[in-house]
């Protein structure tokens, strides 16, 4: 029987259907896979042997060309300062509402890029400040949501082929066959999707 040996040959449909199923006769080059084929012992042994060869060859491909990793970080980097700038923000008004305008609380304030504007009445201007900082919940969800779309922590569950197919199919604007397209080949597209998305990510803080 033949059998796939590389991620330059094997399709990612196969590839995906033996990380969920465990069963390496997906590696099987056969055209019907709803009913799998018996295989003798040393036969299994050997694609068993081989489909964790393609895991390697997968993972060490990936590990060198993927910005996937440093995507997440940045965002998860870029979450972080949001939710500090917002609860900072929010704490210096709690403590402006009880103690008035202190100096020092003040200077904090304008530090975080607000300022009570000179002939204005104090507790509208506190308020004011509250609601343009409120402002940036909108930005911390979006964030949330795409660092949740990269990861799937949130449900927890990993980011399915599917979602990954979609928005490959969206940003090369064409449909993704995946049993015709190799594991290396899915690797570079889904990398490359990920370089598109940083890039916008840099267009978006100038």
């Amino acid at each position: 029987m033949k059998f796939y040996r590389s991620i330059d040959t094997l399709p990612i449909w196969n590839y995906d259907k033996w990380l969920n199923s465990d069963d390496a006769r997906y590696l099987l080059k056969i055209d019907d896979y709803d009913q799998l084929p018996e295989v003798n012992k040393k036969t299994l042994s050997e694609i068993d042997n081989t489909a964790i060869d393609i895991y390697y060859q997968a993972s060490e491909f990936e590990l060198e060309t993927s910005k996937r990793n440093e995507l997440i970080f940045n965002l998860t980097k870029k979450l972080t300062n949001l939710e500090f700038q917002y609860n900072h923000v929010n704490n210096l008004i709690t403590l402006l509402s009880l103690a008035g305008p202190e100096p020092e609380i003040l200077k904090l304030l304008s530090d975080a890029g607000y300022s009570i504007r000179e002939g204005k009445d104090f507790e509208p201007e506190l308020k004011r400040i509250f609601n343009q900082n409120k402002n940036k919940v909108a930005k911390i969800n979006e964030v949330k949501a795409e660092l949740e779309s990269m990861t799937r922590e949130g449900s927890g569950k990993t980011q399915s082929i599917e979602d990954v197919q979609v928005a490959i199919e969206r940003h090369n604007n064409r449909d993704i066959d995946l049993r015709k397209t190799t594991v290396k080949k899915w690797l570079i597209l889904k990398n490359n999707l990920y370089k598109e998305i940083e890039k916008q990510q840099l267009k978006a803080k100038k």
